[in-house]
């Protein structure tokens, strides 16, 4: 599942520098932010990547329902995976 337009590929760079801001101006109780460096052989990465999109399908479905909810807030879930090394 590759990024197959500019318009997403743009979207995906906006969404990364909105991150830097709450990286820098939202407080350690309305962000979290984490990165974990892994080894992973390359005929795996399919299946971690169908592990990351099952991952975000189960957080919108238990908790993307709060539309109704007039306190609630709207939180971007951002999931990078890319490699590291050049």
């Amino acid at each position: 599942a590759g990024v197959p337009s500019e318009a997403i590929r743009k979207l995906h760079r906006q969404m990364l520098e909105k991150a830097q801001d709450a990286l820098a101006f939202q407080t350690t109780e309305e962000r979290d932010f984490g990165a974990s460096f892994i080894s992973i052989d390359p005929e795996a990465l399919p299946l971690l990547q169908a592990k990351i999109r099952k991952f975000r399908r189960e957080v919108i479905a238990e908790f993307g329902h709060d539309q109704a909810n007039p306190a609630a807030k709207v939180y971007c879930l951002g999931t990078q995976l890319f490699r590291a090394e050049k």
